[in-house]
Protein backbone atom coordinates (compact mmCIF):
# COMPACT_ATOMS: atom_id res chain seq x y z
CA UNK A 1 0.00 0.00 0.00
CA UNK A 2 2.57 2.53 -0.02
CA UNK A 3 3.61 3.06 3.66
CA UNK A 4 6.93 2.44 5.15
CA UNK A 5 7.38 1.16 8.30
CA UNK A 6 10.65 2.62 10.43
CA UNK A 7 11.70 2.13 13.91
CA UNK A 8 12.87 5.20 16.38
CA UNK A 9 15.25 3.76 19.01
CA UNK A 10 15.24 6.74 20.89
CA UNK A 11 11.71 6.09 21.52
CA UNK A 12 10.93 5.26 25.29
CA UNK A 13 7.27 3.84 26.87
CA UNK A 14 6.31 4.33 30.49
CA UNK A 15 4.28 1.48 32.33
CA UNK A 16 2.33 2.52 35.26
CA UNK A 17 2.23 -0.54 36.54
CA UNK A 18 -1.71 -2.20 38.17
CA UNK A 19 -2.99 1.64 37.23
CA UNK A 20 -6.32 0.53 35.99
CA UNK A 21 -6.45 -2.57 38.51
CA UNK A 22 -6.45 -0.29 41.23
CA UNK A 23 -3.19 -1.67 42.96
CA UNK A 24 -2.97 -5.14 41.66
CA UNK A 25 -5.19 -6.61 44.47
CA UNK A 26 -8.60 -6.15 42.26
CA UNK A 27 -10.98 -9.64 42.83
CA UNK A 28 -11.94 -9.03 39.11
CA UNK A 29 -8.01 -9.02 37.58
CA UNK A 30 -6.47 -12.01 39.89
CA UNK A 31 -9.86 -13.79 38.67
CA UNK A 32 -8.99 -13.15 34.69
CA UNK A 33 -5.35 -13.55 35.18
CA UNK A 34 -6.10 -17.04 36.89
CA UNK A 35 -8.47 -18.15 34.37
CA UNK A 36 -7.20 -16.87 31.22
CA UNK A 37 -3.71 -18.63 32.24
CA UNK A 38 -5.70 -21.46 32.68
CA UNK A 39 -7.46 -21.32 28.69
CA UNK A 40 -3.73 -20.40 27.66
CA UNK A 41 -2.62 -22.88 28.38
CA UNK A 42 -5.66 -25.70 27.72
CA UNK A 43 -5.61 -24.34 24.29
CA UNK A 44 -1.49 -24.50 23.83
CA UNK A 45 0.22 -26.75 25.62
CA UNK A 46 1.50 -30.20 24.20
CA UNK A 47 -0.56 -33.15 25.26
CA UNK A 48 1.93 -34.67 26.28
CA UNK A 49 3.54 -31.90 28.54
CA UNK A 50 0.18 -30.06 29.96
CA UNK A 51 0.21 -32.02 33.31
CA UNK A 52 3.41 -31.43 34.31
CA UNK A 53 2.94 -27.36 33.35
CA UNK A 54 -0.84 -27.65 34.92
CA UNK A 55 0.68 -28.71 38.10
CA UNK A 56 3.38 -25.94 38.18
CA UNK A 57 0.54 -23.30 37.23
CA UNK A 58 -1.76 -24.52 40.27
CA UNK A 59 1.56 -24.68 42.85
CA UNK A 60 1.78 -21.05 41.35
CA UNK A 61 -1.72 -19.75 41.48
CA UNK A 62 -1.72 -21.24 45.49
CA UNK A 63 1.44 -19.74 46.17
CA UNK A 64 -0.37 -16.20 45.02
CA UNK A 65 -3.47 -16.83 46.55
CA UNK A 66 -1.92 -17.80 50.06
CA UNK A 67 0.41 -14.57 49.62
CA UNK A 68 -2.89 -12.26 48.79
CA UNK A 69 -4.61 -13.41 51.66
CA UNK A 70 -1.71 -13.40 54.31
CA UNK A 71 -1.49 -9.56 53.14
CA UNK A 72 -5.14 -8.95 53.71
CA UNK A 73 -6.87 -8.78 50.29
CA UNK A 74 -9.02 -12.22 51.36
CA UNK A 75 -11.35 -11.43 48.33
CA UNK A 76 -8.75 -11.49 45.57
CA UNK A 77 -7.43 -14.74 46.90
CA UNK A 78 -10.53 -16.46 46.52
CA UNK A 79 -11.16 -14.54 43.44
CA UNK A 80 -7.94 -16.15 41.82
CA UNK A 81 -9.02 -19.47 43.01
CA UNK A 82 -12.40 -18.62 41.33
CA UNK A 83 -10.55 -18.27 38.59
CA UNK A 84 -8.04 -21.12 38.56
CA UNK A 85 -11.50 -23.50 39.30
CA UNK A 86 -13.60 -21.59 35.92
CA UNK A 87 -9.98 -22.23 33.69
CA UNK A 88 -9.99 -25.57 34.84
CA UNK A 89 -13.56 -25.79 34.16
CA UNK A 90 -13.05 -24.14 30.50
CA UNK A 91 -15.36 -21.45 31.40
CA UNK A 92 -15.38 -18.32 29.54
CA UNK A 93 -17.27 -15.04 29.23
CA UNK A 94 -18.35 -12.99 32.14
CA UNK A 95 -17.02 -14.35 35.65
CA UNK A 96 -20.35 -13.86 37.28
CA UNK A 97 -19.43 -14.47 41.02
CA UNK A 98 -16.28 -13.64 42.51
CA UNK A 99 -15.75 -16.20 44.81
CA UNK A 100 -15.47 -20.19 44.93
CA UNK A 101 -18.61 -22.19 45.59
CA UNK A 102 -18.89 -23.41 49.36
CA UNK A 103 -16.03 -23.43 51.77
CA UNK A 104 -13.22 -25.45 49.77
CA UNK A 105 -11.67 -22.07 48.80
CA UNK A 106 -11.51 -21.25 52.93
CA UNK A 107 -9.71 -24.69 53.37
CA UNK A 108 -7.22 -24.10 50.56
CA UNK A 109 -6.16 -20.58 51.79
CA UNK A 110 -5.51 -22.31 55.39
CA UNK A 111 -2.08 -23.96 54.25
CA UNK A 112 -1.97 -23.11 50.22
CA UNK A 113 2.11 -22.86 50.47
CA UNK A 114 2.10 -26.96 51.64
CA UNK A 115 -0.29 -28.12 48.83
CA UNK A 116 1.93 -25.72 46.29
CA UNK A 117 5.00 -27.87 47.40
CA UNK A 118 3.45 -30.97 47.27
CA UNK A 119 2.69 -29.85 43.35
CA UNK A 120 5.83 -28.88 42.82
CA UNK A 121 7.07 -31.76 44.10
CA UNK A 122 5.05 -33.93 42.13
CA UNK A 123 5.12 -32.27 38.79
CA UNK A 124 8.93 -32.32 39.08
CA UNK A 125 8.61 -35.98 38.03
CA UNK A 126 6.22 -34.85 34.84
CA UNK A 127 7.48 -33.15 31.27
CA UNK A 128 6.49 -29.51 31.39
CA UNK A 129 6.56 -26.51 29.10
CA UNK A 130 9.26 -23.89 29.24
CA UNK A 131 8.65 -22.42 33.04
CA UNK A 132 4.60 -22.19 33.19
Amino acid sequence: LGYRFRAVPEATCVHIGNASTGGGVSPFSWYMIARNSWLFLRKHARVWKAPGTGLRLLAGQLAQAGLLNKTGHRPAAKALLAGAAAGLAGRVGAPGKLRPPGTWADVLLLRPWGLSKLLRRSAAFLPAEADA
